[in-house]
């Protein structure tokens, strides 16, 4: 049984084991304001503007990070410094025995706060294991979904949560690591739009030091999670491996200098997006999904600032932020300096052509299908309804998914028969065969993959290689049948309803 005061400093052991602080205590009047609290005021109503709020779901933990957020936002309100009205949110994600007493904890210093508590429980394991996603990406996920809706149901305009320099540091790194730019490298932003809510970090430029440090003189408690000391985790491995050993000067100023890194790349980025906004305006034209691109124009840009032409341009044009890589914005620059003609497909079924004009981007839609004999180059085929294709029929239907059924439905399917979540696809669906340079996401697998390095990988007979079917929606390949699903569409266990896709010899009934 763990205790609200495992993982305070030594020394605080009495203090900790005392009634919270409550609204009245010194530090909560702004008698005594604490230098770490005016810090935090000047940034929420300097940088954040917190003042356009409508108000705040504070995002908290229990740990001592959000501890320390709660309580100085709480003396904030009072003491006038800000306005807006405060709520409380805690995310449970089952992934300690102890997570039940950390809500308690937590429903406990709002409670003594006067302020409103929300909470969710999300299973992190099981989205971890039917995604295929790693532990902290999964828990990222559900947590920040959680807290969009509490937000909401909360009324709240905006989400604050409790990172702070030393994590900012953690994710320079990290990013680093994974060979990001200098978008990447401009760290954590202070706000950030996620899930169509606003998210804040009014401690993003304090230690974890100094947040311990107030703690101790505000005689505050605080939950310790374990699962933050596992080095089994990449980011935990920086924080308590890597970073350590990098650290050459005094404690901390290895975080310091990376978070001066961010800062700049943060403030060379804004300048990026500035010019690219000024540049849309005059290079770029979006029409019915169509995007249009002075290519001439875009050649004469700097390419941090061409880049993030393109990007934003395909947003408008439909195609989902984070679906175009950087080696395909390189293509699609490269492609501005070919003849007219050159074209270039690249995943989310995102094709570019080179015209006289310039550079014209689309994402493919059904309306290159096949006529309705299906004999062409590829069939539409409408969800619910059916089509067929060079010698094959393809049956789709609707069906809701009620529990279990989805592992009697596994255990007696063959290769030709396929679910998919109906609400991870965009119909009508397109069935045709592979072509050269096509990608897909296969199941199990942690990124996108040549559909014929994956063949080839396979090892698949001759045989079947010419019966390979591929089944796409009007953003990728969703299925190349028979031999594996796409991973963006398989079924979860948040699936409520599925598209079921049936191929067969034409003829042959069902």
């Amino acid at each position: 049984m763990s205790s609200p005061d495992r993982g305070c400093p030594r020394g605080l052991g009495e203090v900790n084991r005392r009634s919270l602080p409550v609204v009245g205590r010194p530090f909560l009047r702004g008698k005594m304001p604490l230098a770490f609290e005016e810090a935090i005021a000047q940034f929420l109503v300097g940088p954040l503007q917190i003042e356009r709020e409508g108000g705040i779901l504070l995002a908290v933990s229990g740990g001592a990070d959000s501890v320390a957020m709660l309580h100085v936002m709480a003396a904030l309100r009072l003491g006038g410094q800000i306005r807006v009205p405060l709520a409380v949110g805690h995310v449970n994600h089952n992934l300690r025995a102890e997570a039940a007493e950390d809500k308690g904890f937590v429903a406990g210093l709002a409670a003594r706060l006067g302020l409103t508590f929300l909470s969710r429980s999300v299973d992190v394991r099981q989205r971890a294991r039917e995604s295929k996603l790693s532990i902290e990406t999964a828990g990222r996920q559900l947590r920040i979904a959680a807290l969009a809706e509490m937000a909401h149901l909360a009324a709240c305009t905006c989400v604050a949560t409790a990172h702070h320099a030393d994590d900012n540091a953690e994710t320079v790194v990290h990013r680093l690591l994974r060979g990001s730019g200098f978008r990447g490298l401009a760290g954590i932003r202070p706000r950030t739009t996620l899930d169509g809510t606003a998210f804040i970090r009014p401690m993003l430029h304090v230690t974890r030091r100094e947040i311990l440090d107030y703690c101790a003189r505000a005689g505050l408690a605080w939950r310790h999670d374990w699962t933050n000391d596992e080095v089994g985790f990449t980011r935990n491995r920086i924080r308590h491996r890597l970073l350590p050993r990098l650290e050459s000067g005094p404690p901390g100023s290895l975080s310091a200098r990376l978070c001066r890194l961010a800062q700049a790349c943060g403030a060379f980025n804004v300048k990026i997006e500035h010019e690219a906004a000024a540049a849309l305006e005059a290079c770029v034209r979006v029409e019915a999904g169509r995007v249009e691109i002075d290519a001439g124009a875009l050649q004469s840009m700097a390419g941090p600032v061409a880049i993030e032409v393109l990007r934003r341009a395909l947003v408008a044009g439909g195609v989902r932020d984070g679906a175009i890589s950087a080696r395909h914005y390189a293509a699609l620059l490269g492609l501005a300096a070919r003849k007219p003609g050159s074209h270039a497909h690249l995943p989310a079924g995102v094709k570019a052509v080179r015209t006289r004009a310039g550079l014209t981007v689309w994402r493919e839609t059904g309306a290159r299908a096949a006529p309705a004999n299906g004999q062409g180059a590829a069939a539409s085929v409408p969800v619910p309804g059916k089509a067929q294709f060079n010698g094959w029929e393809i049956e789709t239907s609707v069906l809701d998914l009620h529990p279990g059924a989805f592992d009697v439905f596994r255990a007696g399917k063959d290769g030709y028969i396929e679910w998919l979540d109906a609400d991870r696809i965009e119909p009508p669906l397109v069935v045709r065969h592979r072509r050269r340079g096509d990608r897909f996401h296969p199941l199990g697998m942690s990124a996108e993959k040549r559909v014929g390095k994956f063949i080839t990988a396979g090892r698949l007979d001759s045989c079947l290689r010419e019966r390979l079917l591929v089944v796409e929606d009007q953003q990728r390949i969703v299925w190349l049948a028979p031999v594996r699903l796409a991973q963006p569409v398989a079924v979860t266990a948040e699936t409520k309803r599925v598209v079921q896709v049936r191929i067969g010899p034409c003829g042959e009934s069902h």
